[in-house]
């Protein structure tokens, strides 16, 4: 027993968290103790190094982030829509949404909003713009469903036209801009969730010659019937 204790003590922190690592391997009792930081007097010791390999199983156990691989973006909620380039977002993740992804590859972002009066709505949507605003180079937030009344349409792009002074890189299209040959309001162009090529030509109505309804229009493209491709040409 003198010789093991001895032993023990000679042990540098190197050492002993190569030994820790392979006794936590064929021991689990011993690693639900470095879990919970459970020790006796005797085994301070060895605590440093506990930690580190405690640091490292969590590292290790942490969820891993799904790489975007797009450099153009489209998000929103509800849109039912079969795309790459589309993330929808549920409502109950709203918060979290964002950290479940690496967005080192994407350049531009697209997020489609409901216009809602909508205190505690209307809040997450705002933190979300901002935080993927963080991870791009360019963000423009877009009107979607209109879910307040025309005469609360001001109250609430005033409320996304803040946001502006806290992310430099965010624009934010206003509803009442006119839009197409007949430069109608946005606010009365329709958008119906479920048709990408309906989603493409509803942004080219609120941001013409952005590069994601480039993306988008490719996609449309692709999706056609090859009949249909072949009586075009």
């Amino acid at each position: 027993m003198k010789c093991e204790e001895d032993f023990r003590k000679k042990l540098g922190k190197s050492e002993r968290l190569e030994a820790l690592r392979k006794f936590a391997g064929i021991c689990p009792t011993w690693a639900s103790k470095i879990m919970r930081n459970d020790w006796t007097e005797e085994e301070l010791e060895w605590r440093e190094a506990a930690e580190s390999l405690k640091k490292e199983v969590m590292y290790r156990n942490q969820p891993q982030k799904a790489i975007i691989q797009e450099k153009y973006i489209l998000v929103g909620q509800r849109m039912g829509l079969k795309s790459k380039a589309v993330f929808e977002v549920r409502t109950a993740t709203i918060s979290t949404w964002k950290q479940k992804f690496g967005w080192e590859k994407v350049e531009k972002a697209v997020v489609l909003v409901e216009w809602t009066k909508d205190d505690k709505q209307l809040k997450a949507l705002v933190n979300l713009v901002e935080e993927i605003a963080k991870e791009v180079w360019e963000l423009v937030v877009v009107p979607a469903r209109m879910e307040c009344g025309y005469d609360e349409v001001g109250g609430v792009t005033e409320t996304w036209q803040k946001v502006r002074k806290t992310a430099l890189n965010v624009e934010v299209v206003d509803l009442m801009t006119p839009v197409g040959p007949k430069k109608m309001p946005l606010i009365l162009c329709d958008l119906k969730p479920g048709s990408l090529e309906k989603m493409m030509e509803y942004l080219a109505c609120a941001i013409p010659g952005h590069s994601l309804v480039d993306r988008l229009r490719a996609d449309v493209e692709d999706s056609e019937p090859k009949i249909k491709k072949h009586r075009a040409n």
